[in-house]
């Protein structure tokens, strides 16, 4: 079964060109993008609309050409306002840039000697916003022309990026390690991620984050807006968009799969997030 969790676990791009571009529209199964981490980098530029990121315990309203910038490790999740958002992720290996650079500004940033800024927006810093944009746009025209110089087109991209980071003042010496309040909830998160098709109740959260299921409440609507359980059924909704648009699984055997041992309630649940029903999704992917 293929998960969101597996999803963000997948091969980037090839092996020599650990690097991929995830567009993502309405139609698109996490356009609310889950709070997640993943071992890469990110880069995400905003194309059209508003989106409302958070990463660790900060959240900013990001608009058309503003760009956020993710190191490895750093919690992160968002929801777009309304239906016109169009963003895109570029998640890289950070072997590309220190295999590829000798610049010690640059390979510092990689060795965790040094921060990039998180939040970067258009009207402070047009040149980054313009250079994350071609990078994108490089990505979708390499999947078609890689053999057309492709791959150093776009790695000439990224290290212009960085180079642009550091230019403009976008990067500072020192390193900042996650906090505790944030390594609980990716406990909670994770055990979402593996235990979701399972029944889950706030104290298995609780437990899994260490704290009381009072605390895990209180940090949990701080940073998503949610309750643990509004956020897991969220999540397992998502799933279920995966599954309908990749399985001919029936809407029985993806509500159970994803954790819903009632399908009416699935139904509800879904129409409620999402707008349609199971079957209108799957017709929409479908076409």
């Amino acid at each position: 079964m293929r998960t969101l969790k597996n999803f963000e676990k997948k091969q980037r791009g090839t092996s020599s060109f650990p690097c991929a571009l995830y567009r993502v529209d309405k139609d698109h199964p996490s356009y609310e993008m889950p709070f997640h981490w993943h071992t890469e980098y990110e880069i995400i530029v905003v194309r059209e609309g508003e989106i409302e990121l958070a990463v660790n315990d900060r959240s900013e309203i990001l608009r058309k050409g503003d760009v956020l910038f993710l190191s490895d490790g750093t919690l992160h999740g968002g929801a777009p306002k309304g239906d016109g958002t169009v963003y895109d992720c570029i998640v890289f290996d950070g072997g590309i840039v220190t295999k590829n650079s000798t610049a010690g500004e640059i390979r510092e940033i990689f060795r965790h000697g040094r921060t990039v800024r998180s939040f970067m927006p258009l009207a402070d810093y047009p040149e980054i916003s313009l250079c994350a944009r071609n990078l994108a746009d490089a990505l979708i025209d390499a999947e078609t022309e890689i053999s057309g110089g492709g791959e150093i087109i776009c790695l000439g991209l990224i290290l212009q990026f960085f180079g642009n980071v550091i230019r403009y003042g976008c990067c500072e010496n020192g390193y900042t390690e996650t906090n505790r309040h944030i390594s609980r909830l990716k406990n909670a998160l994770a055990y979402m991620e593996e235990h979701y098709p399972e029944k889950v109740t706030l104290e298995d959260l609780a437990e899994a984050a260490g704290v009381t299921p009072k605390y895990l409440c209180r940090s949990f609507c701080s940073l998503t807006g949610k309750t643990p359980i509004s956020y897991l059924n969220e999540y397992r909704i998502d799933c279920a968009c995966e599954l309908l648009r990749t399985t001919d699984d029936s809407m029985l055997e993806i509500a159970g799969l994803c954790g819903f041992s009632d399908q009416s309630y699935f139904v509800r649940l879904f129409k409620r997030q999402k707008g349609i029903t199971p079957g209108q999704y799957r017709s929409n992917a479908l076409s």
